[in-house]
């Protein structure tokens, strides 16, 4: 097996496990936070009991981790077989906010407002799908300064996001404890080691400054005495994720009032698919990306919703953290190998 270290910026370029794991590490972390954020938003504010909580975050990894694998391996249509992450859609929190909020006011309780959600998520993602069909005609009407303009603002969006992390996380958030100099000064440590890493590195060490970065400032938060295992102690080795129908709390509504809001912002999720994905093939693979990738990602995104609806969490699509985590060598390569993203995956499926 050819495993130079050429491969590693080659889409389909075999390299030894030592060597994927922590790039597919990489996806994972930088995924996490993504991925995670929105769950722990909407939960907050509903005020969804803990225990329902805990089981969403499950559902929203395991959702993420299947409709990851059919990107990277494409079923009939669906997949663009493109070195993508995907997870829970941070452009969704603020609808998701208003319909939740709204119809558990209506019906009295968040149960009612949940419904709402997982409803139009599942229209919304079948629409999704269903514009894959014809989103080569579209693609002409979205020229690359289109589609990069929409995934700057919706990365732009992510700031805030970013910051509550840094001031102690979506938990802590109205609390004191926000914005503390502990909290600052370790989201700053893991900020500069990146940085160092990457400037002062070369090689494999340079490519995986994120992991490395992350791991130390997690060890510092442990001595630091900020993490609490607690809840790892008391939690079952193995946890299957439920679908709606294995639980008596959450089934499905359908109102009018949700879905439309919900297919506005699907078509603006749509254009960052098609933006994400061909700033991927162009920026990392040096070519313009296919009809046949463009319109597989395009069903994967659709069928992501519905899966991520299934399980209880809503609208699948693609990271953009993913878009910081796909990074460039010392000699400006680009890393786009696709089983770095395999192993993330996995690590997602199993989570």
């Amino acid at each position: 097996m050819d495993v130079s270290k050429e491969n590693i910026y080659r889409l389909e370029g075999r390299v030894p496990l030592r060597t994927a794991i922590p790039l597919g590490m990489q996806h994972v972390l930088a995924m996490y936070a993504g991925n995670l954020a929105p769950i722990l938003v909407v939960t907050g504010i509903l005020n969804i009991p803990p225990h329902i909580k805990v089981s969403l975050l499950q559902n929203a990894m395991f959702a993420a981790g299947a409709i990851t694998f059919i990107q990277l391996h494409p079923i009939w249509k669906i997949g663009s077989g493109l070195p993508t992450v995907m997870g829970t859609g941070s452009a969704f929190i603020p609808v998701v906010i208003g319909v939740g909020s709204q119809f558990a006011a209506k019906g009295g309780n968040w149960m009612s407002g949940y419904a709402a959600i997982l409803g139009a998520t599942l229209v919304g993602g079948f629409m999704e799908f269903m514009l894959g069909f014809i989103v080569k005609p579209l693609h002409k009407f979205l020229p690359h300064v289109v589609t990069g303009t929409v995934v700057t603002t919706l990365g732009i969006s992510l700031i805030p996001v970013g910051i509550r992390f840094v001031g102690g996380g979506v938990d802590i958030e109205q609390t004191a404890a926000f914005g503390s100099t502990k909290n600052l000064l370790i989201a700053l440590f893991v900020f500069l080691a990146i940085i160092f890493i990457r400037q002062l590195f070369t090689g494999f060490l340079s490519v995986s400054s994120i992991l490395i970065g992350l791991t130390a400032g997690y060890i510092v938060a442990v001595f630091a005495g900020m993490v609490d295992f607690t809840s790892v102690r008391n939690a079952a080795w193995i946890s299957a994720p439920l679908p709606f129908f294995a639980t008596d709390h959450l089934r499905f509504a359908f109102h009018w009032e949700a879905i439309i809001p919900f297919m506005l912002v699907y078509l603006a999720t749509m254009v960052e698919t098609i933006g994400d994905n061909t700033g991927i093939a162009v920026g990392g693979l040096g070519r313009d990306i296919t009809e046949k990738e463009l319109e597989g990602a395009v069903h994967a995104d659709g069928v992501g919703s519905m899966i991520a609806a299934f399980f209880r969490c809503f609208t699948d699509d693609f990271i953009q953290p993913e878009c910081r985590a796909y990074r460039y060598d010392e000699s400006g390569q680009p890393l786009y190998n696709r089983n770095g993203c395999r192993f993330s995956s996995t690590v997602q499926f199993l989570s």
